[in-house]
């Protein structure tokens, strides 16, 4: 998912990496998202199998860059409710409180704060005034810096406006004015994103908040002249209160932080004709490369239930190179697939019974998985 960050790679092929660093297909939020798909559907010893993962990760010498990402995952994993780090436990934040840091004031330091960024309009009007065909869709990132610390959160949300502070039971809320005008208007960018709050209590001095682009060949060769080594749109201090707000949730989401811990991973069907999906992959021999592909579908409404087990006639047809269409007696599921495959070599068991469809495909060819 992250093989852009691995310079060594990167340096065997620099011409495809450079085109390929143009665009980037995932964040840390991504990967959250991935764990928490498995969670679902891979029952386990889950803090036995996520706390070996981030092991993992945090062990990962291939990646230059990989751990400047680390707490924007640790941050992503304890808002979907995955894992929440000790670094992030009530006990360890109070430890940590002073009269000189932001939090001055709170009642309690929540395990993560939203960050509220104001960028002038002034600075990102360097990428505004370029060609849109030579800048084309470059990712943007912010990083907090200090004394000991150099990280990259990577899951922004932006708005053209202002933000108004004021101060309620002695801690900051920002409501921010939207500009509707957008890229057309003259607002400034408010950026917002979700860190942990321990880094801003142990380095409450020297710290800084800055916007960039993402650092890629690409990128770099397309803005270095224009935004220096790091690619810095704009940057400021903790203690700059009129361009720079925390808070405890992004401002016009009320409950934002209790729906991302309690939204399901694999949403729930609602059709009448519902149907429990089960996906296995089948590796060679070597166990790095997939093989097949079987996708099983347990049919769970009655009424399809009885006309499959009374032998209604089953027909399967491919409908494009990702996509098997399965029907019987007016009913139709659509097997897609995830990855390149031999429709034409495909073979379907049907369960009568059990009430299921299995649909088992070759693929195409030897997909890395590790």
């Amino acid at each position: 998912m992250f093989a852009d960050e691995n310079s060594m790679e990167m340096l065997k092929n620099p011409l495809i990496a450079m085109q390929k660093s143009f665009i980037i297909h995932y964040t840390r939020i991504s990967f959250v998202a991935l764990l928490g798909f498995v969670k679902a559907k891979a029952p386990a010893d889950w803090d036995q199998t996520i706390k070996f993962s981030m092991d993992l990760v945090a062990s990962n010498t291939s990646s230059m860059m990989g751990l400047h990402y680390y707490q924007d995952l640790i941050c992503q994993l304890h808002l979907r409710n995955l894992l929440t780090m000790d670094t992030l436990k009530p006990s360890y934040l109070e430890k940590l409180r002073s009269t000189q840091d932001r939090f001055h004031g709170w009642k309690d330091v929540p395990s993560v704060v939203c960050v509220v960024l104001k960028v002038p309009r002034r600075n990102i009007k360097i990428l505004e005034d370029m060609d849109p065909d030579k800048i084309l869709t470059p990712s943007l990132e912010c990083h907090t810096t200090g004394p000991n610390f150099d990280n990259i959160h990577s899951s922004l949300q932006f708005v053209f406006g202002d933000m108004q502070r004021s101060v309620r039971m002695g801690e900051s809320v920002v409501e921010i004015l939207e500009d509707r005008k957008g890229w057309k208007g003259s607002s400034d960018l408010i950026v917002t994103f979700y860190m942990p709050s321990w880094m801003l209590l142990r380095e409450s001095k020297g710290v800084t908040i800055s916007l960039h682009v993402h650092v890629s060949p690409g990128s770099m060769a397309l803005l270095h002249a224009k935004l220096g080594m790091f690619l810095t749109i704009y940057s400021t201090t903790l203690m700059d209160t009129e361009r720079l707000q925390l808070v405890r949730e992004r401002p016009g989401n009320a409950g934002e932080l209790d729906r991302l811990r309690t939204m399901p991973f694999v949403p729930k069907s609602t059709s009448k004709n519902a149907t429990e999906v089960r996906t296995t992959v089948g590796f060679d021999k070597s166990g790095r490369n997939a093989s097949t592909l079987t996708m099983r579908h347990v049919i769970t409404a009655p009424d399809v239930q009885k006309s499959l087990s009374n032998l209604a006639l089953v027909t399967t047809r491919p409908v494009s190179d990702s996509a098997l269409e399965v029907t019987f007696d007016g009913y139709r599921h659509l097997f897609i697939n995830p990855l390149a495959v031999r429709g034409g070599q495909s073979k379907t068991r049907v369960a009568r019974k059990s009430s299921y469809i299995e649909v088992c495909q070759l693929i195409c060819s030897c997909t890395e998985f590790l």
